[in-house]
């Protein structure tokens, strides 16, 4: 089985009638990769797909204000309200809300969609399977914007762990992860710790600062899920993930994606050795994530021809937290 993603852009294409010869040139990129193919939709993908902007909901509001204006005064406080934020999604996009949605978008496309375009459509209108896993990215993905300026360090301690062991273990447990603004921020609060200034020598953590000073947490969510799906695949098998966004900021996305996974890692599952510390409770529960390296496929955005193809496993081997990191 060959696992390949496309993002919004190609699938918007090769959905549709009237882009004959861009679906020929992407189905002969991927039928390079055998017969057997799948091809993984997303719960970002599904949004967008439906032609529902993400950003609609994401501007949450928390008690009069934006939710990263409120400044929660304590981890305690934080964590009494986090429910509000699931609740908060669920009253935003209700199954039946996508359900209307995608009854809109097969009434008024039907006429312009391909094959390809009716099979989205009855993959993405089973959204039982997807809607779970959707209300956990976003809720994750809205972590981002708490407001922990009035936090102690003790606290905010508290919160990166809470939130890192997240992202571990949905990773462990072989989850799509879409939210690269929660990974960036956690991955700059960690640095900013004085907990961690025993390892400032690290090339990891010197790497992050340098990605982090010149990369924005701002992002295409669907991104995000490309970037997870290139490093770790479906299950343990490999991915071929296609976008026809720029190969200079799909590189930097991936670079700035396997320094964190990578030091989340270290941080969690090995660290504690070197320092003769117990494990972590994630390492006890968890068997260490297991890497599946693909490749990023880069199209041009008119005809569909590959451009660049990019190793995903040679960026994972030049980030090594023990030596020299690019």
């Amino acid at each position: 089985m060959a696992y390949v993603f496309f993002d919004q852009n190609i699938i918007e294409k090769m959905s549709k009638k009237t882009y004959k010869s861009f679906q020929d040139n992407v189905n002969r990129l991927v039928r390079e990769r055998g017969k057997n193919i799948h091809q993984i939709l997303t719960p970002f993908s599904l949004l967008e797909f439906i032609g529902y902007d993400p950003k609609k909901i994401l501007n949450v509001q928390y008690k009069g204000k934006s939710l990263n204006e409120y400044p929660f005064k304590s981890f305690d406080e934080f964590r009494k309200e986090t429910e509000f934020l699931k609740g908060y999604i669920h009253q935003q996009i209700p199954k039946t809300f996508l359900e209307e949605k995608f009854k809109e978008k097969r009434h008024e496309e039907s006429p312009y969609l391909n094959k390809e375009g009716f099979y989205y459509l009855a993959k993405y209108q089973n959204i039982d399977i997807l809607y779970d896993i959707l209300v956990q990215n976003l809720v994750l993905d809205r972590l981002s914007l708490i407001n922990i300026s009035k936090f102690s360090a003790r606290d905010k301690r508290r919160f990166i762990f809470l939130i890192v062991q997240v992202v571990l273990i949905n990773i462990c447990q072989g989850q799509i992860i879409g939210s690269f603004r929660m990974i960036y921020k956690t991955a700059q609060e960690i640095i900013k710790d004085s907990f961690i200034k025993r390892d400032s020598s690290n090339n990891a953590i010197k790497y992050i600062r340098t990605v982090t000073e010149k990369m924005k947490s701002s992002g295409d969510l669907v991104d995000c899920e490309l970037v997870h799906l290139a490093f770790f695949g479906s299950g343990s098998a490999i991915c071929h993930c296609y976008t026809t966004d720029q190969t200079s900021i799909i590189i930097d996305r991936l670079k700035v994606y396997c320094a964190y996974i990578k030091f989340f890692i270290w941080f969690f599952f090995d660290s504690p050795q070197l320092y003769g510390e117990p494990p972590y409770d994630i390492a006890l529960d968890y068997n260490r994530p297991q890497w599946a390296c693909g490749k990023v496929l880069i199209l041009d955005k008119k005809t569909g021809d590959k451009i660049t193809k990019i190793p995903v496993t040679k960026i994972y081997e030049k980030i090594n937290i023990h030596g020299t990191i690019f």
